[in-house]
């Protein structure tokens, strides 16, 4: 990551400090293999959005997540 906002870190359960230079996966293992993995890969792939929606069971709520691609990887 290159930056991340206070509700991403909220989310994550980490500083923003903690997230910068890690990948997702990294901060949160437990999207591997999810939905919201495939979008993130579309997107940097650089082909289009990918709109995903996301329960996460840790705070059981659902997230509708949009991934765009960007120049230096994906926005989420």
């Amino acid at each position: 990551m290159l930056s991340a906002n206070e509700t991403a870190a909220l989310n994550l359960r980490a500083s923003k400090q903690e997230m910068v230079g890690r990948t997702l996966l990294e901060l949160a293992p437990f999207l591997a293999g999810s939905a919201l993995e495939q979008a993130m890969h579309t997107a940097l792939a650089g082909k289009h959005p990918a709109p995903v929606e996301y329960f996460q069971r840790t705070s059981n709520r659902w997230f509708n997540v949009r991934c765009y691609p960007a120049p230096q990887g994906a926005i989420v």
